[in-house]
Protein backbone atom coordinates (compact mmCIF):
# COMPACT_ATOMS: atom_id res chain seq x y z
CA UNK A 1 0.00 0.00 0.00
CA UNK A 2 1.24 2.94 -1.05
CA UNK A 3 0.10 5.89 2.09
CA UNK A 4 1.76 9.31 -0.27
CA UNK A 5 -1.46 8.54 -2.06
CA UNK A 6 -3.73 8.67 0.66
CA UNK A 7 -3.44 12.19 1.46
CA UNK A 8 -3.98 15.47 -0.36
CA UNK A 9 -1.32 17.07 -2.45
CA UNK A 10 -2.59 20.75 -3.92
CA UNK A 11 -1.43 20.45 -7.08
CA UNK A 12 -3.56 17.09 -8.23
CA UNK A 13 -6.36 17.92 -6.07
CA UNK A 14 -8.80 16.38 -7.99
CA UNK A 15 -6.97 13.09 -8.47
CA UNK A 16 -6.16 12.80 -4.78
CA UNK A 17 -9.29 13.51 -3.36
CA UNK A 18 -11.15 10.90 -5.74
CA UNK A 19 -8.91 8.51 -4.00
CA UNK A 20 -9.72 9.82 -0.83
CA UNK A 21 -13.21 9.46 -1.65
CA UNK A 22 -13.13 6.36 -2.54
CA UNK A 23 -12.15 5.50 0.78
CA UNK A 24 -14.88 7.13 2.87
CA UNK A 25 -17.05 5.93 0.39
CA UNK A 26 -16.27 2.58 0.90
CA UNK A 27 -16.75 2.82 4.52
CA UNK A 28 -20.46 4.61 4.27
CA UNK A 29 -21.44 2.13 2.23
CA UNK A 30 -21.62 -0.06 5.72
CA UNK A 31 -23.14 2.23 8.18
CA UNK A 32 -26.85 3.31 8.15
CA UNK A 33 -27.63 6.95 7.05
CA UNK A 34 -24.56 7.61 5.05
CA UNK A 35 -22.06 9.70 6.57
CA UNK A 36 -20.44 10.59 3.55
CA UNK A 37 -22.79 10.56 0.46
CA UNK A 38 -22.44 9.19 -2.73
CA UNK A 39 -18.79 9.20 -5.02
CA UNK A 40 -20.39 11.20 -7.39
CA UNK A 41 -21.85 13.94 -4.62
CA UNK A 42 -18.33 14.36 -3.08
CA UNK A 43 -16.83 15.20 -6.49
CA UNK A 44 -19.19 17.68 -7.53
CA UNK A 45 -19.10 19.60 -4.32
CA UNK A 46 -15.56 19.29 -3.17
CA UNK A 47 -15.05 22.16 -0.69
CA UNK A 48 -12.11 24.56 -0.31
CA UNK A 49 -12.04 24.18 3.13
CA UNK A 50 -11.27 21.03 5.51
CA UNK A 51 -13.63 22.75 7.72
CA UNK A 52 -16.55 22.16 5.50
CA UNK A 53 -16.10 18.47 5.14
CA UNK A 54 -18.23 15.28 6.07
CA UNK A 55 -14.75 14.41 7.91
CA UNK A 56 -14.56 17.59 9.72
CA UNK A 57 -17.98 17.08 11.47
CA UNK A 58 -17.80 13.35 12.20
CA UNK A 59 -14.19 13.87 13.71
CA UNK A 60 -16.02 16.61 16.07
CA UNK A 61 -18.51 13.93 16.79
CA UNK A 62 -15.69 12.43 18.83
CA UNK A 63 -15.62 14.16 21.41
CA UNK A 64 -18.90 13.55 22.43
CA UNK A 65 -19.18 11.40 25.62
CA UNK A 66 -19.95 7.43 26.15
CA UNK A 67 -17.68 6.75 22.85
CA UNK A 68 -17.51 2.58 21.39
CA UNK A 69 -15.68 1.34 19.67
CA UNK A 70 -18.15 1.08 17.03
CA UNK A 71 -17.95 5.18 17.40
CA UNK A 72 -14.22 5.01 16.62
CA UNK A 73 -13.47 2.08 13.94
CA UNK A 74 -14.37 4.32 11.13
CA UNK A 75 -11.36 6.67 11.90
CA UNK A 76 -9.16 3.83 11.47
CA UNK A 77 -10.94 2.37 7.93
CA UNK A 78 -11.45 5.50 6.65
CA UNK A 79 -7.71 6.29 6.64
CA UNK A 80 -7.22 2.67 4.82
CA UNK A 81 -5.77 0.85 7.19
CA UNK A 82 -6.97 -3.03 7.75
CA UNK A 83 -5.83 -4.35 10.69
CA UNK A 84 -2.86 -4.14 13.02
CA UNK A 85 -0.29 -5.69 11.04
CA UNK A 86 -0.84 -3.67 8.20
CA UNK A 87 -0.30 -0.63 10.76
CA UNK A 88 2.68 -2.27 12.13
CA UNK A 89 4.16 -2.86 8.31
CA UNK A 90 3.07 1.05 7.87
CA UNK A 91 5.09 1.82 10.87
CA UNK A 92 8.47 0.02 10.07
CA UNK A 93 7.91 1.95 6.93
CA UNK A 94 7.77 5.73 7.92
CA UNK A 95 9.25 5.78 11.03
CA UNK A 96 11.98 8.34 11.61
CA UNK A 97 15.28 6.68 12.07
CA UNK A 98 16.61 10.20 13.94
CA UNK A 99 13.32 10.41 15.62
CA UNK A 100 14.34 9.08 19.19
CA UNK A 101 10.65 8.79 19.98
CA UNK A 102 9.92 6.88 17.04
CA UNK A 103 12.37 4.61 17.25
CA UNK A 104 11.55 4.09 21.31
CA UNK A 105 8.15 3.35 20.39
CA UNK A 106 9.50 0.98 17.64
CA UNK A 107 11.27 -0.70 19.71
CA UNK A 108 8.40 -1.51 22.22
CA UNK A 109 5.78 -2.92 19.35
CA UNK A 110 8.35 -5.12 18.01
CA UNK A 111 9.74 -6.78 20.85
CA UNK A 112 8.05 -10.07 21.22
CA UNK A 113 9.05 -10.52 25.19
CA UNK A 114 6.63 -7.51 26.00
CA UNK A 115 3.28 -8.51 26.60
CA UNK A 116 0.41 -6.57 25.02
CA UNK A 117 -0.86 -5.77 28.31
CA UNK A 118 2.32 -4.08 29.23
CA UNK A 119 2.61 -2.49 25.49
CA UNK A 120 -0.40 -1.10 26.33
CA UNK A 121 0.41 1.35 29.00
CA UNK A 122 3.88 1.88 28.18
CA UNK A 123 2.71 3.20 24.68
CA UNK A 124 -0.10 5.09 26.13
CA UNK A 125 2.23 6.72 28.62
CA UNK A 126 3.79 8.31 25.19
CA UNK A 127 0.72 8.87 23.07
CA UNK A 128 1.54 12.74 24.08
CA UNK A 129 4.38 13.40 23.47
CA UNK A 130 4.14 11.24 20.04
CA UNK A 131 1.10 13.88 19.26
CA UNK A 132 3.18 16.77 20.02
CA UNK A 133 5.94 15.25 17.71
CA UNK A 134 3.42 14.89 14.88
CA UNK A 135 2.47 18.48 14.96
CA UNK A 136 5.95 19.76 15.58
CA UNK A 137 4.96 21.68 18.55
CA UNK A 138 7.14 21.81 21.69
CA UNK A 139 4.86 21.62 24.90
CA UNK A 140 4.95 24.57 26.87
CA UNK A 141 4.52 24.27 30.81
CA UNK A 142 0.51 23.91 31.52
CA UNK A 143 -0.14 22.84 27.99
CA UNK A 144 -3.18 20.48 27.71
CA UNK A 145 -3.02 18.70 24.90
CA UNK A 146 -6.78 18.71 23.52
CA UNK A 147 -6.69 22.22 23.71
CA UNK A 148 -3.40 22.19 21.79
CA UNK A 149 -4.77 19.80 18.97
CA UNK A 150 -8.01 21.41 18.73
CA UNK A 151 -6.31 24.79 17.90
CA UNK A 152 -3.85 23.74 15.49
CA UNK A 153 -6.58 21.15 13.73
CA UNK A 154 -9.10 23.95 13.83
CA UNK A 155 -8.13 27.85 14.37
CA UNK A 156 -4.72 27.21 12.70
CA UNK A 157 -5.93 24.75 9.89
CA UNK A 158 -7.50 26.54 6.45
CA UNK A 159 -7.70 24.92 2.97
CA UNK A 160 -7.68 21.79 1.38
CA UNK A 161 -4.21 19.66 1.56
CA UNK A 162 -2.26 17.00 2.78
CA UNK A 163 -1.20 18.90 6.56
CA UNK A 164 -5.24 20.06 6.92
CA UNK A 165 -6.06 16.38 6.78
CA UNK A 166 -3.41 14.84 8.43
CA UNK A 167 -4.42 17.51 11.05
CA UNK A 168 -8.26 16.38 11.18
CA UNK A 169 -7.10 13.05 11.82
CA UNK A 170 -4.85 13.73 14.92
CA UNK A 171 -7.53 15.81 16.44
CA UNK A 172 -9.99 12.65 16.22
CA UNK A 173 -7.22 10.58 17.68
CA UNK A 174 -6.70 12.70 20.82
CA UNK A 175 -10.87 13.08 20.59
CA UNK A 176 -10.32 9.00 21.73
CA UNK A 177 -7.63 8.45 23.48
CA UNK A 178 -7.83 11.65 25.51
CA UNK A 179 -11.64 11.04 26.37
CA UNK A 180 -12.65 12.08 29.88
CA UNK A 181 -14.12 8.97 30.51
CA UNK A 182 -14.38 9.80 34.40
CA UNK A 183 -17.84 11.96 32.71
CA UNK A 184 -18.98 8.57 30.92
CA UNK A 185 -22.58 7.60 31.90
CA UNK A 186 -22.35 4.38 30.72
CA UNK A 187 -20.02 0.98 31.10
CA UNK A 188 -16.42 2.00 29.37
CA UNK A 189 -16.03 0.24 26.49
CA UNK A 190 -12.73 -1.32 27.69
CA UNK A 191 -11.76 -2.44 24.02
CA UNK A 192 -10.75 1.30 23.15
CA UNK A 193 -7.09 2.92 24.41
CA UNK A 194 -8.68 5.24 27.22
CA UNK A 195 -5.72 7.13 28.36
CA UNK A 196 -7.58 8.29 31.33
CA UNK A 197 -9.00 5.12 32.62
CA UNK A 198 -5.90 2.60 31.95
CA UNK A 199 -3.14 5.30 33.62
CA UNK A 200 -5.57 6.25 35.96
CA UNK A 201 -7.50 3.80 37.40
CA UNK A 202 -5.22 0.87 35.97
CA UNK A 203 -6.34 -2.77 33.86
CA UNK A 204 -6.74 -5.11 36.31
CA UNK A 205 -10.26 -5.73 34.90
CA UNK A 206 -9.61 -6.25 31.34
CA UNK A 207 -9.71 -9.03 30.58
CA UNK A 208 -7.70 -10.35 27.28
CA UNK A 209 -9.81 -9.57 24.62
CA UNK A 210 -10.25 -6.43 25.75
CA UNK A 211 -6.79 -5.86 25.92
CA UNK A 212 -6.05 -7.23 22.64
CA UNK A 213 -8.42 -4.98 20.75
CA UNK A 214 -7.23 -1.74 22.58
CA UNK A 215 -3.31 -2.51 22.04
CA UNK A 216 -4.37 -3.30 18.16
CA UNK A 217 -6.65 -0.17 18.05
CA UNK A 218 -3.73 2.08 19.44
CA UNK A 219 -1.15 0.42 17.32
CA UNK A 220 -3.56 1.59 14.63
CA UNK A 221 -3.32 5.12 16.04
CA UNK A 222 0.38 5.25 16.48
CA UNK A 223 1.08 4.58 12.81
CA UNK A 224 -1.07 6.93 11.34
CA UNK A 225 0.68 10.10 13.04
CA UNK A 226 3.84 8.61 11.92
CA UNK A 227 2.91 8.53 9.12
CA UNK A 228 1.13 11.77 9.42
CA UNK A 229 4.38 13.65 11.00
CA UNK A 230 5.61 12.64 7.41
CA UNK A 231 3.31 14.30 5.50
CA UNK A 232 3.29 17.19 7.23
CA UNK A 233 7.03 17.59 6.82
CA UNK A 234 7.08 16.74 3.49
CA UNK A 235 4.00 19.77 2.74
CA UNK A 236 6.61 21.92 4.41
CA UNK A 237 9.22 21.68 2.18
CA UNK A 238 7.42 22.43 -1.05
Amino acid sequence: MNKEDHFIDTDKLGDVLLEFSKKISRFSQNIPDTLFGSLTEFLKNIPDDVKNTQLFANVQKLSNYDLNYEDVWWLVDSYGLIDKEDAEEELMEYYEQENKLHCYIKSIISNPSISEREKLVILLSHIEPLIYNTLNYTKQPYSKVKQIVKRMSIDENEGMSSESVGKLYVMGITYVVFANTDAYTKEIDKRIPFRNNILHNGIVEYGTDDIHSAYELLVEFISMLVFIKKQLINEKTK
